[in-house]
């Protein structure tokens, strides 16, 4: 009986968070042109113009074609909203936040089959890097593939958690298909406990099917090449990041305010960096960390803060081994940690 309380006590604060996120998408959905162009994707004929700038030359739905599946998914959930040749604000806007708090619910319910023990930490840190992403005035746009690939991220730390972390592959090309960044987690398997011969057929097979899955959504969108890394736009993310000043004011506006980079996810980065929790896990996903932060500075914008949501659930890794009870270190005795 105490257990089934705990379970209902927790469901009633996700329910809560679901709720709160609606809120918020359902403000923030109509703010900008972008979002109604992914949500509508394949119900609206919405041509995106390539800009020419000092960044060199951004096409922005080049870029996001190959999210097929969110790109689907975003349209199905914005199908009420079509009104003639655009989108009813209002009902976009509903539609927008019920998605997405159905997105939040889908995560909050890996958190409670995986990590029970930890699941009421995880979904309010989880809302926490979610609404500072969301927050007005730090955001001005939402888009399809945000909570999805989020919850990809969350099902790989969660099977790492329980030691079942080969059952991503499973899952991997449906991930790549809704956000390119879900190919990163093959680096994991280079890492993961197990034989070096075990370890290099998990990634290569990791490797394969992510691959496989970008070069169909590529070929089916004739969008083969994505954002591409650029020199320009990662000196202007450094001096951002440095002195709190983008060079390129005409993209944005609002440029920084209260959002500092070092508050990304809501603190939990730094988080991150600072806890004591060592162990082989949390050496690999420094480095999962690593890749994706190098990417984010060299192919987006540092400020826009939804493009950091999949490192809530790296991010979150020692919190939530440490709430459900395992050790800060392991693999070193204590003393060796100074």
């Amino acid at each position: 009986m105490t257990r089934t309380r705990e379970i209902l006590a927790v469901v009633a604060v996700g329910l809560a968070l679901c709720l709160m996120l609606y809120h918020q998408a359902r403000w923030l959905a109509p703010q900008h042109l972008h979002s109604g162009a992914t949500f509508a994707a394949y119900l609206l004929d919405v041509h995106l113009t390539p800009v020419e700038s000092r960044l060199g030359r951004v096409d922005p739905a080049r870029n996001w074609r190959p999210r097929i599946l969110s790109n689907a998914l975003g349209s199905l959930a914005a199908r009420h909203a079509i009104e003639g040749p655009g989108l009813d604000q209002i009902r976009f806007g509903h539609a927008v936040g019920v998605y997405s708090a159905l997105w939040l619910a889908v995560i909050a319910a890996l958190y409670l089959i995986f990590v029970p023990e930890s699941a009421l930490l995880a979904m309010l840190a989880t809302y926490a890097g979610v609404a500072f992403g969301y927050l007005p005035g730090i955001a001005d746009r939402i888009y399809p593939w945000d909570m999805p690939a989020l919850a990809f991220f969350v099902l790989f730390v969660c099977l790492l958690i329980r030691r079942r972390a080969e059952l991503f592959l499973w899952v991997m090309p449906v991930g790549v298909l809704c956000k390119e960044t879900v190919a990163v987690l093959a680096l994991a398997y280079l890492f993961i406990e197990g034989s070096r011969r075990r370890r290099l057929w998990l990634f290569g097979a990791a490797l394969a099917l992510a691959l496989a899955a970008r070069l169909f959504a590529g070929l089916a969108t004739q969008s083969l090449s994505g954002g591409a890394p650029s020199l320009t736009l990662l000196l202007a993310n450094l001096r951002f990041l440095a002195t709190g000043e983008f060079p390129h004011p005409e993209w944005y506006r609002w440029i920084g305010g209260p959002g500092h980079a070092l508050l990304l996810d809501a603190g939990l980065l730094l988080g991150f960096v600072l806890h004591p929790h060592r162990d082989a896990n949390t050496r690999m996903l420094r480095v999962l960390v690593l890749a994706l932060v190098a990417g984010n500075l060299a192919c987006g914008i540092v400020f826009e803060y939804r493009i950091w949501f999949e490192l809530i659930p790296l991010c979150l890794y020692p919190f939530l081994r440490q709430a459900a009870g395992g050790p800060l270190t392991q693999g070193r005795p204590r003393s060796e940690l100074g």
